[in-house]
């Protein structure tokens, strides 16, 4: 397999996964929109009810009227929350890990595990060590 068919296919299989963290994100952004206006719907609803039951007919049309104006200000501001939360492409692949190897090594001796360094990129073209950092060869168990 030539060498450009091969990044080519490592591209294609970025893109892919990052097309699939922004499907999830945005889909978590829209739950929450979702679940948000619900939440308002029901809070407005409840309060109409008490009102309803608890006061007079001017004051209750009065709060109605408040509850309602209320409630769409609330799901308007969720829907442009949620609009500001949406991911792009560009978003979606910025979303990374900044913790350096040995903090990451780290966690993982905590939690009673060794960590395990392996140079994929080794693996697929043997005899190259120079994707594999300097700096992490010395803890790299193979």
């Amino acid at each position: 397999m030539s060498e450009t068919r091969r990044d080519e296919q490592k591209l294609w299989l970025i893109l892919f996964q990052i097309k699939g963290v922004r499907s999830r994100l945005n889909f978590l952004a829209m739950q929450r929109w979702l679940f948000a206006g619900i939440a308002i719907l029901i809070g407005a609803v409840a309060l109409t009810f008490f009102a309803a039951a608890s006061l007079g007919p001017l004051t209750f049309l009065g709060v109605a009227i408040f509850l309602l104006l209320a409630a769409i200000v609330g799901i308007i501001r969720e829907t442009m929350l949620v609009r500001a939360m949406r991911t792009s492409p560009a978003r979606a692949a910025a979303i990374a890990d900044t913790r350096s190897p040995r903090e990451v090594a780290e966690v993982i001796r905590g939690l009673g595990y060794e960590p395990v360094w392996k140079d994929w990129e080794a693996a697929l073209t043997p005899g190259e060590d120079e994707a594999f950092p300097e700096s992490l060869r010395a803890e790299a168990c193979f």
